[in-house]
């Protein structure tokens, strides 16, 4: 026969009222409720922001969730220059740039940001641009374009730091890489596979960044890609193939969500810990051609730091919305054990 010392288990710490703080992992019995209860990693979820000023997609993006920028852009019915600023509650119209365009590529900080690439629309306008633009906080100054003319680039890094690659050129995509120093421009090496219009065109720095799925020539894209400041690896694939979406964070932990494949636009959303993807809540409104910003990671350590806004709702562009919103993760949450 067994003795109690052999089965008794282990104590379970009694509260009267749960817990400001908590640990995951911790269990315990509220004796107010009548109930044992676990305390679980934060989920997050979406929640609505103030909506943009005007119809608009297709923007580039720069900054922190309580001080993002977007810049450039389409609107209804063309492009614009306009550059505005989400400080965590409203909205406001900014200085703009020098040059019109949509499909730029957007890097930096909300004090020191570049803008750089773009389109202009078909011939006999402009077409593909290669011009950069650098935000000192209240103003754009035209400096060193690109190397590469392009649309739909990814971005990451800083002012001094920054890194530009994939992209739609004319008349194709490109796997070119680059990097910006602040003054020059450098080719690095190429993408394993020639894309455009990836998801989470900001996510990383100039030495770990990600080029998330796409679109490549031929197919929609699930396939991820990893930049460790020399060469690009081939990793995890997301959950859901899908291109222009939206996505922040870091290398080894970030968040992504909308996107389109075909007629197709989706709110899914999806989250990287440094080796796989989760899917987790969706966003409100499904949406492509949207952007999203935030230095957070994604996680409960970096809570409420992920923004997405505007893009496009409909098969064409006459469905863009307004709508932002903002990804919360609380530290901690609580759950009631059934017992029956």
């Amino acid at each position: 026969m067994s003795n109690y010392k052999g089965i008794k288990g282990f104590q379970v710490q009694t509260r009267t009222e749960d817990p400001s703080e908590g640990i995951a992992g911790d269990f315990y019995y509220n004796s107010t409720t009548g109930q044992f209860k676990t305390i679980s990693a934060g989920v997050g979820t979406w929640s609505s922001g103030a909506n943009t000023p005007g119809f608009k997609s297709l923007f580039a993006t720069a900054g922190t969730r309580d001080t993002t920028y977007l810049f450039a852009g389409g609107d209804e019915p063309g492009i614009n220059d306009s550059t505005i600023l989400y400080n965590g509650t409203s909205w406001s119209e900014q200085a703009e740039l020098n040059l019109d365009r949509s499909g730029a590529s957007g890097f930096g900080t909300s004090t020191a940001a570049v803008c750089t690439g773009g389109y202009r629309g078909e011939p006999p306008s402009p077409g593909y641009q290669a011009d950069t633009e650098e935000w000192d906080g209240s103003s754009w100054t035209e400096v060193t374009d690109s190397p590469q003319i392009a649309t739909n680039s990814g971005a990451a890094g800083s002012q001094t730091a920054g890194l530009q690659f994939g992209g739609g050129d004319n008349p194709g995509l490109t796997a070119n890489t680059k990097t910006y120093d602040g003054t020059n421009w450098t080719e690095v090496n190429d993408l394993n596979t020639a894309k455009r219009r990836a998801m989470g065109y900001c996510i990383g720095t100039q030495t770990a960044s990600l080029m998330i799925a796409g679109e490549s020539a031929t197919a929609t894209l699930a396939e991820v890609e990893s930049w460790d400041g020399t060469s690009w690896t081939e990793i995890t694939d997301v959950n859901t193939a899908r291109y222009l979406s939206a996505g922040s964070g870091s290398q080894t932990s970030s968040v992504i969500a909308g996107g389109r494949q075909g007629s197709n636009r989706y709110t899914n959303t999806e989250l990287w810990d440094g080796t796989s993807w989760t899917e987790t809540n969706d966003l409100a409104t499904s949406r492509s051609y949207n952007v999203g910003s935030g230095s957070g990671d994604g996680s409960s350590a970096n809570n409420s730091q992920q923004m997405y806004a505007a893009g496009v709702t409909g098969p064409s562009s006459t469905g863009n919305t307004t709508a932002t919103e903002e990804w919360n993760i609380p530290d901690f949450e609580i759950k009631s054990v059934t017992t029956s």
